[in-house]
């Protein structure tokens, strides 16, 4: 009975946060749907006007502008070596242990080897970069941005491709600094290998950017909202193929969350009654 209770919690606890993933989408498509769409030309355009009427830094305005991602001083993204204006990776070391169980019962114990991960090394890297359409351009900061990532590498490295030293991790021609260094775990464990993934955002490609323009760090830039309501979107897709993807989100989600709280808590009524 016992199971079942913690079963009912975590069914439950699942089905809150499924809850706030969905409001999560559903602000996401609300500010889809009231933002105005900006060529770049008009949205400067639009910023020159207030300089009329307003101060240089109190400029503040949503805007959604799509162009073609344009950067003077791209980064080169360290496992796939494309030229881009954000990357993510991650290292994570996949690995065996003991573990001892315990029968309540008879007090014997008997040991198992299970298979665990850990994350080891994670870096991003984002830099200022330009949207430009057949108006012109604008400046966006993708700093707190979500981005909607495309895959770079995805590969697994046995653990003698691997080396480890100093706080630092060397495989597949590639270092990177540790976040948790494996010579320091647990007597027991064994390295199988390590997975090393990269998703980037590259240059010269359509990108649809839904932010705030302002101009409080001196010229006109895309970036993160100051009001909380606000969403800072970038990604390959269309406004279209973005509203559809939130409202499906906010269907599934809504049906999920709702059948795990009525799992969990039934769950919880029959342990109660038993």
């Amino acid at each position: 009975m016992e199971v079942i209770g913690i079963l009912g919690v975590v069914l439950i606890a699942g089905g809150i946060g499924l809850f706030v993933a969905r409001r999560s989408a559903l602000k996401k498509l609300e500010a889809l749907s009231r933002t105005e769409t900006f060529t770049a030309g008009s949205l400067n355009e639009l910023y020159a006007a207030s300089l009329q009427d307003m101060a240089k830094g109190g400029f503040r305005c949503a805007a959604e502008v799509k162009g073609r991602v344009v950067c003077a001083e791209p980064l080169t993204s360290m496992f796939s070596q494309e030229r881009c204006v954000a990357y993510q990776n991650e290292v994570v070391r996949e690995y065996e242990e003991t573990v001892w169980d315990e029968d309540r019962q008879t007090r014997r114990r008997r040991s198992r080897r299970v298979r665990r991960t850990e994350t080891v090394s994670r870096n991003e890297m984002a830099v200022p970069f330009e949207l430009e359409d057949e108006t012109g351009r604008v400046r966006v900061d993708p700093q707190g941005a979500d981005i909607d990532w495309m895959p770079g590498v995805d590969r697994f490295e046995p653990a003698s491709g691997a080396a480890v030293s100093e706080g630092r991790i060397t495989l597949g021609g590639f270092t990177l600094p540790l976040l948790a260094d494996p010579s320091l775990s647990q007597g027991g464990q064994q390295t199988l290998g390590y997975h090393y993934s990269e998703r980037i955002f590259p240059i010269d490609r359509f990108a649809f950017v839904l932010g705030e323009a302002s101009d409080a760090g001196g010229g006109l830039t895309l970036g993160r909202p100051t009001l909380p309501e606000g969403c800072f979107v970038i990604s390959a897709k269309s406004e279209e193929e973005l509203s559809a993807g939130a409202r499906a989100n906010i269907l599934w989600l809504g049906v999920g969350a709702g059948l795990s709280i009525l799992a969990g808590g039934a769950l919880l009524i029959v342990m109660a009654l038993s």
